[in-house]
């Protein structure tokens, strides 16, 4: 998965509307600031849009998300543009918001989330139903929120943990996100090939062995002047055969 384009709007310390074009950066880049400048809200921000719940140990509630500057009625939402196996998509997924209701009283509205796919026909709606477009998100992804957090995200101090895993649980975990099952088809294939090779080099190296004990310059020469005279013995006898005829 490929992020193309972020946008927040009234998520945490971004106030308003915020967009982030990955495109336009290199294949590499780095994300620096201040303390409290939203570098970790960035992140934060990708696992909401994919997941709807925010990254960390405690389970933030997704209602913390929302920049506590916005006002009463404004719109706090993330729309993430992403571009995997050749195709774009986009999710938008707001925040849980506080609003006034007809009876002039402070409400909540849940959150929620629209998934779209792009096509030759530009972007379709692929689902508006949160359990849904959750799922069909995450079955692209191929991913489960704390795996994303483990292998993409891996929070500040998190790391030393992923390290510290089992052989079994890290090769587990980065097998979901690299194609190492193909890797493996080939190196094992390479090791057989290599194994078969070795056979039959060892059986050639043994052959060469046994026959160079009997083998003796004097036997061979011997070997060589009766097999001559035995070539000559049938060449006469075929040119009497055919004067005969």
């Amino acid at each position: 998965m490929k992020p193309i384009k972020l946008t927040m709007q009234n998520i945490g310390p971004f106030v308003g509307s915020t967009i982030i074009n990955f495109d336009q950066l290199g294949e590499m880049f780095l994300i620096c600031g201040d303390t409290g400048a939203g570098k970790t809200t960035i992140l934060d921000a990708i696992c909401f849009a994919l997941y709807g719940e925010i990254p960390g140990r405690n389970n933030p509630a997704p209602r913390t998300f929302r920049s506590d500057f916005a006002k009463i009625g404004e719109e706090s939402f993330v729309e993430l543009d992403f571009l995997l196996r050749q195709k774009n998509y986009r999710i938008k997924r707001t925040t849980p918001a506080q609003y006034i209701n007809r009876n002039g009283k402070i409400s909540e509205k849940d959150s929620d989330v629209i998934f779209y796919e792009e096509n030759n026909n530009g972007w379709q709606l692929v689902s508006s139903q949160k359990s849904e477009a959750n799922s069909r998100i995450q079955s692209l992804i191929n991913l489960k929120k704390e795996e994303f957090e483990r292998i993409v995200l891996l929070p500040q101090g998190d790391f030393a943990e992923f390290l510290h895993l089992s052989s079994d649980k890290r090769r587990e975990s980065l097998a979901k996100l690299f194609p190492v099952d193909d890797y493996k088809k080939i190196t094992d294939y390479a090791e057989e090939y290599s194994k078969n090779i070795s056979t039959r080099l060892k059986f050639i190296e043994n052959q060469i062995a046994e026959m160079a004990k009997d083998f003796s310059t004097q036997n061979a020469q011997s070997q060589q002047e009766k097999l001559q005279g035995e070539e000559n013995a049938l060449k006469e006898e075929k040119s009497k055969a055919t004067q005969k005829s």
